[in-house]
């Protein structure tokens, strides 16, 4: 007969007496856990290449959005480019620096006076202008010759008359000079639209044919600069 395996306390085989003992020997943890998934060494690369997809996607998709912003900006900024309002100036602002608005369209904002010789804007500000070397009074002139100039300026499409904007500066002109108020008429306050020119000398045709030098503009060659506008550019200014 087999000797009977002891049993201790805890119900375990015992080893040193049953051959069974080493068939029945319970497995270690370690042999009796199942086998661990082989660790892949791709895991860091998949989850890399993610991040750098979902990045891609989302640089791609702020660049939309910047590139869609861009255009809506200039979608709203084109129509007030084309209506953009040309400079607005007194008289002597616009021929203090006569290179400096030469050949652009402005506003200019001045005392209006006109006679058999012609018509002029004129401001009492104190300044001597000098050109072609010559010194001149500021005012323009807004007579001239058609075939001396080229032609004048459009009033652009939708054009309005800031006029706010044109009596600030009004009251500017009227701080130093005062309408003469003559048996004919008299003088008046306008805002006028134009190209200004100011290039002297210049050649303008006289009346056999020929040409003349001028050193000046309007009658008698008496202003420093001249303001070529349309039919319908200027705008007058009633004292409130």
């Amino acid at each position: 007969p087999h000797n009977r395996p002891e049993r201790h306390t805890d119900g375990m085989l015992a080893r040193a007496k049953c051959p069974l003992a080493a068939i029945m020997k319970p497995r270690s943890p370690a042999s009796n856990s199942y086998p661990k998934p082989k660790s892949t060494e791709a895991a860091p690369f998949f989850r890399t290449l993610c991040s750098l997809r979902c990045g891609r996607v989302v640089a791609m998709c702020l660049r939309v959005i910047f590139v869609s912003t861009l255009f809506l900006f200039a979608g709203a900024r084109a129509p007030s480019q084309l209506s953009e309002r040309p400079p607005l100036l007194t008289v002597c602002e616009a021929v203090e620096d006569l290179k400096r608005y030469a050949g652009k369209t402005v506003i200019v904002v001045g005392r209006y006076s006109e006679s058999e010789e012609g018509a002029w804007l004129s401001e009492e500000c104190g300044l001597r202008i000098r050109n072609g070397g010559l010194d001149f009074r500021p005012s323009i002139s807004t007579t001239y010759v058609l075939s001396d100039f080229a032609p004048p300026p459009s009033l652009p499409a939708g054009f309005k008359w800031d006029e706010p904007a044109m009596r600030q500066k009004l009251q500017q002109v009227m701080r130093t000079t005062e309408l003469q108020v003559l048996e004919e008429g008299g003088d008046r306050w306008v805002a006028m639209f134009g190209r200004l020119e100011t290039e002297l000398a210049r050649n303008s045709r006289i009346g056999d044919g020929g040409y003349s030098d001028r050193i000046g503009f309007g009658h008698l060659s008496g202003a420093p600069a001249q303001l070529v506008g349309p039919e319908r550019g200027l705008y007058p200014l009633a004292v409130r």
